[in-house]
């Protein structure tokens, strides 16, 4: 969804309607709230909308079509394996909150 939204209105919209539901399945609400930084995130560095991409080309003064390649190489080589380190092991994601805050397991 943040491929045609800004982050914040995925996050408003999506929240109440999934953490219930997420809560239910006995998932780690913590762990839940990683996934979907890391998932707006991605999606606000991709196109069609890209609003970071098109951004950051405005203030570097680059035309999109140079920026796009570089963008896509980083969200290959970075973006996708943190992605799928904090959506398949819980326990990268839960270490830092349970060691400070006392976050379950």
């Amino acid at each position: 969804m943040g491929m045609l939204m800004d982050d914040i209105s995925v996050v408003v919209l999506t929240t109440p309607i999934l953490l219930p539901i997420i809560m239910d399945l006995g998932f780690n609400p913590v762990h839940y709230a990683a996934i979907v930084g890391v998932n707006t995130a991605l999606g606000c560095i991709t196109p069609p909308a890209a609003p970071v991409l098109y951004l950051s080309g405005r203030v570097g003064g680059a035309p999109i079509n140079e920026i796009m390649s570089p963008a896509l190489k980083f969200m290959v080589l970075c973006w996708v394996p943190v992605l799928l380190v904090t959506a398949y092991i819980p326990k990268v994601v839960l270490a830092l909150p349970h060691f400070i805050l006392g976050v379950p397991w």
